[in-house]
């Protein structure tokens, strides 16, 4: 999946790791990235992404993201 385009598919869950990273990306295409996943959840649905120093905890809430879960640089 390229979460860089539209997701025309919609979920409950999403796990992204070790993919929107820094270290691979300028962080206006993370934040294109996150706001593709974003639109791909199911009102209520999850997102769970990370790497392995940091990850972060989301639910969909009105069309937005409502991180509930940080831990290190996300």
């Amino acid at each position: 999946m390229d979460v860089f385009h539209k997701i025309g598919d919609r979920y409950d869950v999403i796990l992204c790791f070790n993919l929107l990273l820094r270290r691979y990306f300028p962080l206006d295409q993370i934040a294109q990235g996150i706001e593709n996943l974003k639109d791909a959840l199911r009102e209520d649905g999850l997102l769970i992404m990370g790497d392995e120093e940091s990850y972060a905890v989301a639910r969909k809430r009105d069309g937005q993201l409502v991180f509930f879960k940080k831990e290190g640089r996300f």
